[in-house]
């Protein structure tokens, strides 16, 4: 059951010891892999990380690996850069002591190497291609999902060289990171200037996860208007965004069997992104059942009829505003 996601997945860590890498394979049962990879001493290139990792080590390379427990899987990386050390195989290491990197120093590698499997798919998703299991979907009857992308992007990346425009992404998706971490929002994926959460899927938060999604939206418009476009150039002005959300039933999976990734699929995401594109610079536009919830969970914050949206293949749906302390949305 190891071979099959490994065969879809890339060994790569970026500035991460090569050593490491083959101390993975070592812990798949993938011994030949991990021998060659300790001949050429090479260091992998750069990717995504994807390594499915056995959850024991096990000389018997044929008996199958145990399963439960979270050993190995931190919940963040710099959490696993604080925490206590793995229980890394005794094999393992030695077959790199030669090198002189140092079990210290290999178990530090270990624990952002699992960490940053946790910074790529959700606990169970990263527990299941440890342990070698199928997938199985993440299933929600009632979760939350929120678009936002930036406004008169393609003006900017015709006005600012590719590294520049690179640096503004980061900068406001670095805010966005923190504020989703703070809010409880799950990230699901970044595609060119969208950035993609959802609530109430990868974690039980049934009584409020519209009210996290909210709040997140609304600190979100609020950090992207602080954002310079270009940090060189303030004449070029602060980023705004355009922010879409909609409620219903969500499943979560990993599809394919290459650089894979954690997606979202279902109407409700469609129709959270045809709320994104309906919306206006600087607001947040909803659906009317995530109206329903967001008054039900959070009665502070202010919501306003815009009124119906036409919304391919829904025909027309009733919108609101999610209003904060700005000037009042436009008209429909």
């Amino acid at each position: 059951m190891v071979a099959q996601p490994m065969a879809g997945l890339v060994a790569a860590l970026t500035n991460v010891h090569p050593l490491a890498v083959a101390v993975l394979f070592l812990s798949a049962g993938l011994a030949c892999t991990a021998a060659l990879l300790l001949q050429a001493q090479v260091r992998p290139c750069r990717a995504l990380v994807g390594a499915a990792v056995a959850r024991r080590y096990s000389a018997d390379r044929a008996s199958k690996p145990k399963k439960g427990g979270t050993d190995g899987l931190e919940m963040s990386v710099v959490e696993a850069e604080s925490s206590a050390p793995l229980s890394t195989p005794d094999a393992a290491l030695m077959a790199v002591g030669n090198d002189g990197v140092s079990t210290a120093d290999m178990a530090s590698q270990l624990r952002r190497a699992n960490g940053l499997l946790l910074d790529l798919y959700p606990r169970q998703v990263a527990e299941a291609l440890r342990d070698g299991r199928r997938l199985s979907p993440q299933r929600s009857e009632e979760a939350t999902v929120v678009f936002m992308d930036i406004v008169h992007f393609t003006d900017i990346c015709s006005e600012l060289a590719p590294a520049k425009v690179c640096n503004m992404l980061h900068r406001l998706f670095c805010n966005f990171d923190c504020l989703s971490m703070q809010f409880g929002v799950y990230k699901v994926e970044t595609i060119g200037d969208a950035y993609v959460g959802v609530t109430n899927l990868v974690a039980e938060q049934r009584a409020d996860h519209a009210l996290r999604a909210a709040r997140f939206a609304l600190a979100t418009v609020r950090a992207a208007v602080e954002t310079l476009v270009d940090i060189e150039d303030t004449r070029k002005g602060n980023i705004n965004i355009r922010v879409g959300f909609d409620c219903g039933p969500v499943e979560g999976n990993v599809v394919g069997i290459r650089n894979l990734r954690f997606s979202l699929f279902g109407d409700t995401v469609n129709c959270a992104a045809r709320m994104e594109a309906a919306s206006a610079p600087g607001h947040i536009l909803c659906t009317e059942r995530a109206m329903k919830l967001v008054s039900k969970q959070a009665p502070e914050i202010p919501l306003f009829f815009r009124g119906e949206v036409p919304v391919k293949g829904k025909g027309s749906m009733r919108t609101y505003w999610v209003q904060h302390m700005a000037p009042a949305p436009p008209d429909a």
